[in-house]
């Protein structure tokens, strides 16, 4: 049996659990979703259903979400800095 590696349904997966960090509350929640998507795409790579190319850029979008949902969390008010 081959295994079809980058199929549009598995990014396209992969796509919406780094959407979900979008979702996060606060910043543990934020850091949980980040994990989750993390290993959600590394699994997929590790089982041979995404090319190299494709997790780099699924990696990419993950960082640059988490970027954006962090700075788009309110202030945490025991924050000093």
């Amino acid at each position: 049996m081959s295994i079809e590696q980058d199929k549009p349904q598995t990014i396209g997966n992969a796509r919406k659990k780094i959407a979900q960090l979008a979702d996060a509350i606060d910043l543990g929640d934020l850091s949980r979703r980040e994990g989750v998507a993390a290993g959600w795409i590394a699994a997929l790579r590790l089982e041979g259903l995404l090319s190299m190319p494709a997790h780099a850029e699924l990696s990419d979008e993950l960082l640059a979400a988490f970027r954006a949902a962090r700075d788009a969390l309110p202030a945490d008010p025991g924050d000093t800095n």
